[in-house]
């Protein structure tokens, strides 16, 4: 059976692949599409993220194919996957991602990137879930070019806050009453709105004042890396030259040029955790604003990387031939630091060696894995080939102690900082050897340390998003249209919760589920309410006919005990203000 709708259309130039979804779903009303989705194998509905790249499977593939898409061609021309694939395209012939011919994997410090492609890039702030970012200019001119607003994938890359085109501030909520107008969520994006429900036009959103002119760089570097398609160069190539242009502008450690290089763009940026992180200061969504980069160049990214050659002032053009021009660069291989079970003897007396004759600037120390290994399992063979180390005192096992115990009580790191450079110093490598049964409890007591870490930022995350649903809650009970069923996705759309989020949260807190379903227990008084204000207003006298029928509520049994119980209470009140 061939799979068809009566009009699929075109996507529109740089509309990302779940505006076009929401398109083609709305355009074909709800039956069509849904029939189109259980015959590709997708169910009645897609329940999966489809906002941005979605992991390749034959049920997307026989969708992609139905709307005149191949999988491949549509991760390339309406998703995000150009800008990744121009900082971390695989350098191995062959090696694909998974439902493409000629597109490379994906590799990251290394390692290859697994074939799930919706988490890449997806950076959730704290309790929201992720909201897609427009551009009111954008919004306006693409009504007035094609009768409706569209979502772009040039401004959902990271760290784009600014829209090249117009130059103009990126905005994730409505401008007047903070309001999110769509979520990313497991099933089809809303399309942006005209006007946000307070009736705000979103179009209309004031021009920001002053934007930080990094940041316009950033936006027009990103989009070009987006614009480059499938690349003719490797992430080895992309990370040899970025480090050659950063040694030949900045003297001194390549770490501290990193710092340096990006503060002397972006401004003075503050340390948390493993992260650098800036916000400017005039921007008119601060959700929207937050420059997050990794401390360490050995861990950057597709963002350090914008970040780094805009803050080196170089352009894309010269960027491609410098990448395409540069000697690839190739990971360390031997892990020199690391704690972890016995090598062997025979074994780590060839690593040390090799590394002492690959390294002979360096010290055999620097190896501290078969180092200390060696001095205190071969202690002979050790003592006659390093005879000047095997001089020095071997710390005692208190020692070691007492500097894990120190490492590990260190409230100022962060408990993954402390794990880590508990498990890479020579104190853990030597107790691994000869205090191990100690070392594990240490290590034990860590982990519980961490456990109670996430804990506590579970149980803080659970409380904001209980807050957010009940300040969501009681704006729906203030509002004046007639009232309806409250429904979680309505209180969660309003609280910038996913819908799953807001289940969650509502299963978790029972107060907040006692008092949503009070609230629709008592939706006919509140509907009596709404309709009695509205004749009130009017200047027409409070009549329960009159009073029903305003709520559209039939004139049966309980409705009319309760519409005159509501008559009783308002003469009551009425009949109080006079005296």
């Amino acid at each position: 059976m061939e799979l068809c709708l009566p009009f699929v259309p075109c996507p529109y130039p740089g509309e990302i692949l779940g505006s076009w979804l929401a398109r083609v779903s709305l355009q074909n009303c709800r039956g069509a599409w849904r029939v189109l989705l259980e015959s590709a194998g997708l169910g009645r509905r897609i329940e999966k993220p489809t906002f941005d790249m979605v992991t390749y499977s034959d049920a997307i593939q026989s969708l992609l194919g139905a709307l005149g898409f191949s999988y491949e061609r549509a991760m390339l021309e309406l998703t995000t996957l150009p800008y990744w694939l121009a900082f971390e395209a695989d350098s191995s012939e062959g090696r694909t991602l998974l439902g493409m011919t000629t597109t490379p994997a994906l590799v990251r410090l290394g390692r290859v990137v697994p074939c799930a492609l919706e988490p890449l890039g997806m950076r959730r702030p704290g309790r929201h879930a992720r909201r897609m970012r427009y551009c009111p200019r954008c919004v306006g001119e693409d009504y007035q070019r094609y009768g409706e607003p569209y979502w772009h994938r040039e401004h959902q890359l990271p760290h784009v806050f600014v829209c090249h085109k117009h130059r103009d501030a990126l905005r994730i909520a409505c401008w007047q009453c903070g309001r999110v107008p769509a979520i990313s969520a497991k099933r089809l994006v809303d399309l942006p709105r005209l006007q946000c429900a307070c009736g705000q036009p979103l179009w209309r959103a004031p021009r920001s004042k002053s934007l930080a002119p990094a940041f316009l760089d950033l936006a027009t570097l990103s989009a070009d890396a987006l614009s480059s398609g499938c690349p003719h160069w490797h992430g080895g190539q992309v990370r040899a030259y970025i480090e050659s242009r950063l040694d030949a502008t900045v003297k001194g450690s390549r770490l501290g040029a990193y710092r340096r290089v990006l503060e002397s763009a972006f401004g003075k940026l503050h340390r948390e955790g493993d992260s650098f992180q800036w916000r400017d200061a005039n921007a008119v969504d601060e959700s929207c604003s937050q420059l997050r980069l990794s401390r360490y160049i050995s861990k950057a990214g597709p963002a350090e990387y914008c970040a780094l050659l805009v803050a080196m002032g170089l352009d894309w053009s010269a960027v491609v031939e410098g990448f395409k021009a540069a000697i690839p660069w190739v990971p360390k291989q031997e892990k020199c630091g690391q704690l972890g079970r016995n090598v062997g003897i025979e074994r780590a007396r060839s690593a040390l060696l090799d590394w002492v004759r690959r390294y002979p600037k360096m010290s055999p120390a620097a190896h501290r894995s078969c180092y200390w290994y060696l001095r205190l399992v071969d202690a002979c063979w050790f003592d006659q080939h390093f005879p000047d180390h095997a001089e020095s005192a071997i710390p005692s096992v208190e020692a070691d102690r007492a500097h894990i115990d120190a490492l590990v009580d260190k409230e100022a790191l962060p408990l993954a900082i402390r794990s880590r450079k508990v498990r890479a110093s020579a104190a853990a490598i030597r107790a691994y050897h000869r205090d191990r049964i100690w070392l594990q409890g240490a290590l034990d007591k860590l982990s519980g340390l961490a456990d109670r870490d996430v804990a506590a930022r579970r149980h803080k995350v659970l409380q904001s998003r209980v807050l957010a649903l009940q300040h969501a809650l009681a704006e729906v009970l203030r509002e004046e249209d007639r009232p309806a069923r409250i429904f979680t996705q309505t209180l969660g759309i309003r609280a910038g919760l996913s819908l799953s989020q807001a289940e969650n949260t509502i299963r978790s807190h029972p107060p907040l589920r006692e008092a949503i379903d009070a609230a629709n227990r008592d939706k006919e008084r509140r509907q009596l309410a709404w309709a009695a204000r509205q004749l009130m207003a009017e200047g027409k006298p409070l009549i329960k006919r009159r009073i029903l029928a305003r709520a559209g509520l039939p004139r049966i049994g309980r409705f009319n005990v309760l519409a005159e119980q509501l008559v009783v209470e308002l003469k009551h009140e009425l009949l109080g203000d006079v005296d």
